[in-house]
Order: C-alpha cells, then sequence, then structure tokens
C-alpha cells in the first residue's frame, strides 16, 4: 500500500501547490534528485519525508558552514513547506480511496466469547471500521458516537466486540473549535472529533473545522505524539502486547522504530510473533522461536483461517 501510495503522491508533485495555492515544479524535481541518490524514496514517501528534514536541517546555522549539499538552493526553498502540502495531498489520495474491507470481518473470528480483542492500527483509513460496520460487530475507536469527541472509557466495555486503537491517526479525525465561546474564552483549545464525510458537511454552524487536513501521524521525525489520544493509544499498546501470549502483526513494514522497541521488548518476554507479510522474514527475528512468518496477503490469510489454523497450533 505505502509504495501504492508513493507513485501516486510522485505523479501529483508536478502540479503540488504551495502554500500560496501556486503549482510548484520544484517538488517533483527534489524528488527525482533524491530518489536518484537513494531508490527507496520511490517505494516509500517516509523516506522523502525523512531526506526532506536532513536537507532544511543541514541548510540552517550552524551546519551549513561545515555540510555542502549538491541541492540547488531554489530546491532547498521549496522544500521549507512541503511536509505540510505533502500531508494533505496524502490525506486526499486515501480519501479518494474505494476500498473494498470485507474480508476484515472475519476478526469477528476471534473475538473473545466474553470480552473484547483489541486490534492496533497503523493504517489511517476506515477500513476495519466499515467491515465491522458491515458484519454486525460491535466496535469503539474510543470517541463517543454521539458526542464525537476523545472518550477513553469506552474501551472498558464489557460487551463482546472489538477496540481499535489507531496509532497513528484517522482520515476521520478532525480538529474543530466551538465559536460560541470565542468571546469568552479566546484561548478556548481546540478539540478532536471523529466526524465521517456526511457528518463533517453538516456540523453545527457553531462547530468549525480548524482545516481540512485529518489528524495524521505522518512525519518527518519521531510519530511519538505526546498528547491524547496517541499517547493513551501508544501506552495501551505497550501494555497489551506484554500481557499477551501472541501477537499477530499483519502487512507491517517494520519502518516505524517506537514501534519496532515495543515488539523487540514483547519478543524478550516470550511473545509469540505471527508474522503474515507477502514480505521477507524479518531478519531482525528471523532466529527466534517465538517468531513465526506467514507469506500470505491479509485478505488469503483471513478467508482461508490460516491465522485461525497457526493460533490453535499455539
Amino acid at each position: 500500500m505505502v509504495t501504492e501510495l508513493t507513485k501516486e503522491l510522485a505523479a501529483l508533485l508536478p502540479t503540488l501547490p504551495d502554500m500560496n495555492g501556486t503549482p510548484c515544479p520544484a517538488y517533483k524535481e527534489a524528488f527525482d534528485d533524491i530518489a536518484a541518490h537513494d531508490p527507496s524514496v520511490a517505494e516509500n514517501y517516509e523516506r522523502f519525508f525523512e531526506w526532506v528534514k536532513l536537507i532544511r536541517d543541514v541548510e540552517r546555522e550552524p551546519f551549513r558552514r561545515i555540510i555542502n549539499t549538491r541541492i540547488r538552493p531554489e530546491l532547498v526553498e521549496s522544500l521549507s513547506h512541503l511536509p505540510f502540502v505533502l500531508c494533505e495531498a496524502i490525506a486526499h489520495l486515501l480519501c479518494s480511496r474505494h476500498a473494498k474491507p470485507c474480508y476484515l470481518a472475519k476478526l469477528a473470528d476471534f473475538v473473545p466469547s466474553h470480552g473484547r480483542l483489541k486490534v492496533f492500527s497503523l493504517n489511517y483509513d476506515c477500513c476495519v471500521e466499515e467491515a465491522c460496520r458491515l458484519g454486525g460487530i460491535d466496535w469503539t475507536t474510543g470517541f463517543d458516537p454521539t458526542a464525537k469527541t476523545w472518550s477513553p472509557n469506552l474501551f472498558q466495555s464489557q460487551n463482546k466486540g472489538i477496540n481499535l486503537y489507531k496509532l497513528h491517526g484517522s482520515l476521520h479525525w478532525f480538529m474543530t473549535q466551538d465559536t460560541r465561546t470565542r468571546s469568552v474564552e479566546p484561548q478556548n483549545p481546540q478539540v478532536l472529533m471523529e466526524l465521517s464525510p456526511t457528518e463533517n458537511q453538516h456540523l453545527p454552524s457553531c462547530i468549525t473545522v480548524g482545516w481540512e487536513k485529518p489528524e495524521l501521524v505522518l512525519g518527518p521525525g519521531s510519530k511519538i505524539q505526546p498528547d491524547d489520544p496517541f499517547l493513551s493509544l501508544l501506552y495501551e499498546f505497550r501494555c497489551s502486547i506484554k500481557r499477551a501470549r501472541t501477537c499477530v502483526v499483519i502487512g507491517y513494514s517494520y519502518k516505524d522504530k517506537h514501534i519496532n522497541a515495543l515488539l523487540d521488548s514483547a519478543l524478550d518476554d516470550r511473545v509469540n510473533i505471527l508474522d503474515v507479510n507477502l514480505s521477507n522474514p524479518n531478519g531482525h527475528y528471523i532466529a527466534d522461536t517465538c517468531y513465526k512468518h506467514l507469506r500470505f496477503r491479509a485478505r488469503e490469510a483471513f478467508e482461508e483461517g490460516i491465522i485461525s489454523k497457526h493460533l490453535m497450533r499455539n
């Protein structure tokens, strides 16, 4: 998915507007220049983010006094606001996709008879939520379905269903502000709300969306966010993986250092890692007896009961 998204993003770059709304062909020129030296950039937009951050850093004082880059000054200047521009473009591309996530309703097969299945996702899309809706599965992302605001106590429900922890944000999460309190409290903080496209378009007139871009943790830099809901979600992942017997990892590229650190710790604690992935086994874990690699697509693994069979063996 990341490779496909990166290619779509690269195709958009020549016409992507800058912060002033003017198309900036230099974005594509910078992308091509960097990808020529680091081919992984063409496969993973996050590598492009990392390069943009590095170039911007070394062009600042005092680093520029001792570090020379071969990027033209005009290109460096064009990169100043590129991360924000790219975030908007990525959100737009993701929103335009029409996924068919019905197979994810198979998650219901793993829900305990009394309690909740904990699903931790690094994806921004709402495929799991849609699959739960179509499959009649009770689920929560920690946002109140009526007030639309962050209510982590919902994860404590004892009803049979799924707790979905979206560690890197969601296409349905937007910062909003109640204009009724602005005159009384000028510094009235913005509030994160979970809003479907329909709900976003029919908000009460007193509620305004701060900007059209949803809350996505993209980078560059660390993806560890110091505020809620992100900090609470990551903490829950840490606690849950330490208590687990088996962690099923599906389609993960092992590019996020903070997630890798928690998986490393889990293996040290002898938690079984079942890695469902078309890519090669993770070389860092391959010698660990608690690590098992299954070379399947997610759809195959769910629909053919492959994950269930391996869990039964453990």
